[in-house]
């Protein structure tokens, strides 16, 4: 998915060069003498979202994320109506959920940084601890704007097929490969299918799909090659060794949770 992949590495290479100008920022207080105390009151009393999507240029960095992730629309088959006020707007939904993220991050660097200050680290040990942390690693940061891509091609796709009448067949488009979740192998194996057989066998998968950060999604318009003899093959021959167990969706997974308590 090469428009997903330089979507993400737009915003990455962005947020790399925000990551390296707030440590340089701190550098130079403490190369000008700035107490550790004063250093600290500085980044409490701090604007992050001004100062993260503003002064370290996110907003840009989003705005071209945004710019390319519009790229799909390129090569997407257009079979129903699709106004471009339409397209803006899911496009301005994408941009605005990518800004209130990198405030979320800009904050989480924040936290990352004063704690590391209070620990008497190094600004390059403070950086290294960014790799680890469970809220700004960049893995978990791909996955979540890959996420944001996804999903606007989803909703552009959905925005389309608004008229089509109830009995339209969805086909479930993505790779079936050694990544692919069981769950979504079972929807490749019994797509394409109607919106309320979808919502029948697979409860919340509309929407859902086969859960964060899948690579997965619904269309009307049949794909150049199915993947459902394979998907078909896969899940039998799990069956037949007796490691199958059939898969939840989100819907079924939090419904029996909620049930449970």
């Amino acid at each position: 998915m090469p428009i997903i992949d330089d979507a993400v590495n737009d915003y990455l290479n962005a947020l790399d060069s925000a990551e390296d100008e707030f440590l340089g920022d701190i550098q130079e207080m403490q190369e000008s003498d700035f107490t550790t105390a004063e250093i600290l009151a500085f980044l409490a009393a701090l604007d992050v979202a001004t100062y993260f999507t503003e002064d370290l240029r996110m907003a840009s960095g989003v705005a071209s994320t945004v710019g390319t992730t519009t790229g799909i629309l390129d090569d997407l088959r257009f079979f129903g109506s699709a106004t471009e006020d339409q397209l803006v707007a899911l496009s301005n939904v994408q941009r605005s959920t990518l800004l209130k993220y990198s405030e979320y991050l800009g904050e989480n660097y924040r936290q990352d940084i004063m704690t590391g200050i209070r620990a008497n680290k190094s600004l390059a040990e403070i950086k290294s601890d960014f790799v680890r942390s469970s809220t700004i690693s960049k893995a978990k940061i791909d996955n979540i704007v890959a996420d944001t891509v996804t999903n606007f091609e989803q909703s552009v796709i959905f925005t389309m097929a608004e008229d089509l009448p109830s009995n339209t067949k969805f086909h479930y488009v993505g790779p079936l490969d050694s990544k692919t979740r069981l769950l979504c192998r079972e929807i490749i194996a019994a797509a394409p299918m109607t919106r309320k057989e979808i919502d029948t066998r697979f409860p919340g998968c509309i929407t859902d799909r086969g859960g964060p950060h899948c690579r997965h999604i619904w269309s009307p318009m049949s794909p150049d090659r199915s993947n459902k003899k394979e998907a078909q093959a896969q899940i039998q021959k799990l069956k037949d060794s007796g490691k199958y167990k059939k898969p939840l969706t989100l819907k079924q997974y939090y419904g029996r949770r909620q049930g449970s308590q």
